[in-house]
């Protein structure tokens, strides 16, 4: 650890006391050192100065800390809005959304819809699960609140079990989009997904097609799968094709158009668990656009034609530029009139008059400024001086997403023409040169700063010539709000299924500290067995319920005893199952090995095996109180069952205990103590597996892979 030099090492009394000694030696006239001569009131000065400065100087400040995240590769996190899904009631949904459509909770927080949301006229009429065996009705079932059924039934079968969406109406070539919710409460969390991870099972989205009265499935082209094959909840995409017909899955179900999902690979996890599933749910964020800019490239002179369709544009009110040769000019020759088509509001500009000058060169060439007429008094900043260090007040009462905001500036070019060009946002004006054009945000101040012509450009001066092109404000972790907990909208209701999330203020310097701090424990190369099994736990995607490393050890190994072996690492991967005795498939194997080789030492070996279940015969005789046969033994098989059980599942450790040898002794405590019992008399133990035996003591030891599981259980009871 670097020691750090103290420079504040003398007081207001130490420097006055030094200075004082050095009078005689530099002005020996001056006699009279007492406080009332204007000599000493001065040297009292300079010496409360110096004091400060030391003070100060041997502080690290707030630019200095933010200096040394930086080298080490981070910054202060910016504030982020809050996410969630929005879904309205079957059959109230028609027409479509505006992109930045806002809806609003009770406790008046503002969302708005990250795209435009167009509406499938199909209506979602059937939902039956099919095991393989037969056809369930579960759409009632679903609409239950807090109710779920499994997706592919109790005992899915692989390449049959699928799950049936019947549709009223088929849209050729359109989007259609579900939002599925899942049952998520399980003991082992499910690790984040990341890009191509692997997905715990394989589903084949299907839906009926044929001619001729023969129908056949085909696949459909999935275009996103948030749900990552039934493992979370989340949105599924399709693209509807051509092709579909109406028919009957099978007697007694109705006559519509048909969608599957099914069950290729089951997988070693769980059963998915489904709670509902929605028609086109729109995606929002907790945040309000106070103003925002639409680009267009215009290839032709004269007159434009546009098309704007964002909320803000429809209810806000409208700014045009154009761009020619030297910059962005003020167009003020604008008509605008508003259409609705199919239950579509659009709203249109045509541009008169465009500038001859006007740049054709393929780049964008008109902008659309829209924003909240509330907010016209705070777009447009005050006069600018012309002056370095330039300070505009932009207060709100919400979180400004900096990294959204923008402005421009009116400048005059060589030509003499005045022009607007566009500056962009820096988190940290130190970091630019001299002729950037660029800006930051104080955030505590709440002002839009610029520099000084050595850390960033300085605007021209000019009344009223810089102007807010884009601002976005949040209430950051207030944002994140409990789920059913929408207004209705259109006298229609609407329900976020899930409470938002996602919503974060602005880091404190302390906090970025310490997530620095975390960060540099963070395992880079797997080192020690505690560093594969930290890696193989975390593999993306996955419940994963316990692993243990094993250095020295090959299973493949012919040689006898602990089976040493040089530079090899075996992972034993127990996945978590509703299943008694769960094994990992290949496609997990897979995935922890591709996950660990990214770490592995080059020169290490490194296998991932299943675990092994060796099967252990119990003998006990027990004493028991008169008349207590009957309880006893039932109390007695269920706490040596509980015991097993606890190894395997790691109960109350939470780690399943790989090759923990199992004691008499330890049986014999789990049972001396329970009702009706009087005393243990013997313990006995048996294995049949070739890797395991018995020691000198009774007690059974198992290969370091194995987990043991209750075989026989014979109970003598003696009164």
């Amino acid at each position: 650890m670097l020691n750090l030099p103290n420079y504040d090492d003398q007081s207001f009394e130490a420097i006055m006391e030094a200075a004082k000694r050095r009078i005689p030696v530099l002005y020996p006239q001056w006699t009279d050192m007492n406080e009332h001569d204007p000599g000493i009131t001065i040297l009292e000065l300079f010496a409360w100065l110096k004091e400060m400065q030391q003070f100060y100087l041997n502080r690290i400040t707030i630019r200095g800390y933010e200096n040394m995240l930086a080298l080490l590769g981070t910054t202060v996190g910016e504030p982020a809005a809050a996410q969630a899904y929005l879904v309205f009631p079957e059959g109230a949904s028609q027409g479509s959304l505006p992109q930045g459509m806002r809806f609003e909770t009770s406790a008046n927080i503002i969302f708005e819809s990250r795209d435009s949301v167009t509406f499938n006229k199909a209506g979602l009429k059937s939902i039956y699960v099919y095991d393989g065996r037969t056809f369930r009705d579960v759409q009632d079932l679903l609409r239950e609140p807090g109710i779920y059924c499994q997706a592919f039934g109790q005992n899915p079968l692989e390449g049959e079990s699928s799950l049936y969406i019947g549709v009223d109406q088929w849209e050729e070539e359109r989007e259609f989009s579900l939002f599925l919710l899942f049952d998520d409460h399980y003991p082992v969390a499910r690790n984040p997904f990341q890009n191509n991870s692997r997905a715990p099972r394989e589903i084949v989205w299907e839906f009926g097609a044929g001619s001729t009265g023969q129908i056949a499935y085909k696949p459909l082209e999935i275009l996103a799968d948030e749900t990552h094959a039934f493992a979370q909840t989340g949105k599924v995409v399709f693209r509807l094709p051509a092709g579909a017909a109406e028919f009957t899955p099978a007697e007694g179900l109705p006559r519509l158009y048909w969608l599957r999902a099914r069950l290729a690979r089951k997988g070693c996890e769980e059963n998915p668990r489904l709670q509902n599933i929605y028609q086109d749910p729109i995606a929002v964020l907790q945040q309000q656009t106070l103003c925002e800019t639409l680009s267009f490239t215009w290839l032709e002179k004269g007159e434009a034609e546009l098309e704007l369709d964002t909320w803000l544009s429809l209810q806000g009110r409208l700014m045009v530029f154009v761009r020619d040769k030297l910059g962005w000019r003020l167009h003020n020759e604008v008509i605008t009139y508003k259409q609705t088509e199919e239950n579509t509001a659009i709203l249109r500009l045509k541009l008169r008059a465009l500038p001859q000058e006007l740049a054709l060169d393929g780049a964008e060439n008109i902008k659309v400024l829209c924003y909240e007429e509330d907010f016209a008094s705070s777009m447009v900043l005050a006069v600018s001086s012309g002056l370095p260090g330039q300070r505009f007040s932009l207060p709100n009462q919400d979180t400004l997403l900096r990294e959204l905001l923008s402005v421009m500036v009116k400048e005059e070019t060589d030509e003499g023409q005045k022009c607007w060009s566009e500056w962009n946002y820096v988190a940290d004006l130190a970091k630019a040169g001299p002729y950037d054009r660029c800006f930051s945000y104080d955030p505590v101040n709440q002002e839009i700063v610029f520099g000084d012509n050595e850390q960033g450009a300085v605007p021209q001066a000019g009344e009223n010539n810089i102007i807010v092109t884009r601002c976005v404000i949040t209430k950051g972790s207030i944002g994140n709000i409990p789920s059913q907990n929408f207004k209705p909208l259109n006298y229609s209701a609407i329900a976020n299924p899930l409470p938002a999330s996602g919503g974060k203020d602005a880091e404190q310097l302390n906090e970025a500290l310490e997530r620095i701090k975390a960060s540099l424990k963070k395992i880079e190369k797997a080192v020690t067995a505690s560093d594969y099994e930290t890696l193989a736990a975390a593999t993306p995607g996955h419940r994963i319920m316990g692993v243990k490393a094993i250095p020295y050890y090959d299973p493949d190994s012919r040689s006898v005893g602990d089976k040493q072996a040089p530079a090899t690492v075996t992972v034993v991967v127990l996945p978590y199952s509703e299943e008694p005795f769960p094994l990992p498939d290949e496609s997990l194997l897979q995935a922890v090995r591709e996950q660990l080789e990214a770490y592995r030492l080059i020169t290490t070996n490194v296998k991932v095996i299943s675990p092994l279940y060796v099967k252990i015969s119990v003998y006990i005789e027990v004493s028991i109180e008169y008349g207590q046969e009957e309880s006893s033994e039932t109390v007695i098989r269920a706490a040596i069952e509980r015991f097993f059980e606890g190894i395997r599942k790691g109960i109350p450790t939470g780690k399943p205990e790989f090759g923990q040898p199992v004691r008499e002794s330890m049986l014999a405590r789990k049972i001396e103590h329970l009702p009706g019992v009087v005393q243990v008399k013997r313990v006995a133990l048996a294995v049949r597996n070739n890797d395991s035996y018995k020691d000198n003591y009774g007690d059974v030891i198992i290969p370091p892979q194995a987990l043991p599981a209750l075989g026989d259980l014979q109970i003598r009871l003696i009164v």
